[in-house]
């Protein structure tokens, strides 16, 4: 089996109710099953849960320690993917989500995407280019380049759970 190319990491803490709308979320994508994969890191057991991170081939990490720092760093170090995007277990992604990170990394110079913006990877001269990605239409991206440091993140603009990094 080739590896994936996407690595998808769900973490939750504490909170059960909605942990299966957001799984539900990931295996309904418009992208094909082999191309990513899903590692579910939580802090609780759970029958139902647990079968059906089973039942739909994700990895299943159960932790004990309180933190958001080693419960991610356990999820890394298990992710096959060139690219690697978070999804917090109160959150949904859209069902083409995982397809446009899949298009924007294989087709663009990137090392960072969020929300509808992709960051170029740094150039020798060291500038940052933030790229607002703007859909118009399912199947169509438009461009559009702003010369501009990115304080995107500084800002706090979103949270991981619209982030992709590689």
């Amino acid at each position: 089996m080739e590896k994936p190319f996407i690595s998808v990491i769900v973490t939750a803490y504490n909170r059960k109710q909605f942990i299966l709308e957001a799984l539900n979320s990931i295996i309904n994508q418009t992208l094909s099953r082999d191309k990513y994969e899903v590692i579910v890191t939580k802090n609780f057991e759970d029958k139902d849960i647990d079968k059906f991170i089973s039942d739909n081939d994700m990895k299943n990490i159960l932790f004990t320690e309180p933190g958001i720092g080693m419960r991610l760093a356990d999820a890394i170090k298990l992710c096959q993917g060139d690219v690697i995007t978070f999804l917090d277990d109160d959150d949904i992604y859209s069902k083409d989500r995982l397809e446009r990170v899949y298009d924007v990394f294989k087709n663009y110079n990137v090392g960072f995407y969020h929300n509808g913006s992709i960051r170029n990877k740094i150039d020798e001269d060291y500038l940052d280019l933030i790229k607002r990605l703007e859909v118009t239409d399912a199947n169509n991206y438009k461009i559009i380049e702003y010369p501009y440091k990115s304080r995107a993140y500084v800002r706090n603009w979103g949270n991981d759970s619209s982030i992709a990094i590689t």
